[in-house]
């Protein structure tokens, strides 16, 4: 209160830190098993038999998939034995959680 004076303050946000995900990242998510994060888990991105990006997931089990060798094509991710396809995009990175 002091510090405000009274004036609600909600911070600033998270949008700035989209922004740079969007342009560095093709995709981002989640591992989770029975909702417990998976530590340290490799994320792999291929475009059809060619592995296009890996990323490892961090302690709360997020991972963001840089963008580096990947184009705007339909990109299968896969966690162990779990494989998801998205369509890329140039201007944002797209959300993808995996429970496994």
């Amino acid at each position: 209160m002091e510090y405000t004076q009274g004036y609600l303050y909600g911070g600033e946000g998270s949008i700035d830190l989209a922004v740079i995900r969007n342009f560095d990242a093709v995709a981002w998510g989640r591992v989770t098993n029975e909702g417990v994060p998976e530590v340290h888990v490799k994320v792999t991105a291929s475009l059809g038999r060619r592995v296009v990006g890996q990323a490892l997931t961090n302690s709360q089990g997020w991972y963001v998939m840089p963008r580096s060798k990947v184009s705007v094509a339909e990109i299968a991710l896969s966690v162990r034995n779990h494989v998801a396809t998205i369509i890329s995009s140039r201007m944002v990175a797209r959300r993808f959680d995996f429970r496994v």
